[in-house]
């Protein structure tokens, strides 16, 4: 029986470990809103635009110092090939091994508004 107890709670922490600080809700009704988008371009000017440009293209002004060039969000190809969970966990997270840090100082809904905006700059434009 304790055999079996510790099985099943090293399967739940291995679960909740995996999981990336648990589930992320998608708000979807705040990624179609124009004022998350509006937010969102804010907050992308005073804390991503030193890197990503302000026009998002990778082009930011601290480029050269990076150990990797920053991603280029006017890409279409990189958009197809992303999702809103994935830009909200690299904002809350960072990227190891990458200049890319964590937004942690950000509220999630300041991470949601910049996210409705990264995701909406490969389709409309900066």
């Amino acid at each position: 029986m304790r055999r079996t107890r510790s099985s099943v709670l090293l399967m739940i922490g291995f679960s909740w470990a995996c999981s990336g600080e648990g589930d992320v809700r998608v708000p979807t009704d705040r990624l179609a809103s124009e004022e998350a988008r509006t937010h969102g371009r804010a907050l992308f000017l005073e804390h991503c635009a030193l890197c990503h440009g302000e026009a998002a293209d990778g082009r930011g002004l601290r480029r050269a110092d990076l150990s990797a060039p920053p991603r280029d969000l006017t890409d279409p190809r990189w958009r197809a090939g992303t999702d809103a969970t994935h830009v909200f966990r690299v904002l809350r997270d960072g990227l190891p091994g990458t200049s890319m840090p964590s937004w942690r100082s950000l509220s999630d809904d300041d991470r949601w508004d910049l996210t409705t905006y990264v995701l909406s700059v490969a389709e409309r434009g900066a």
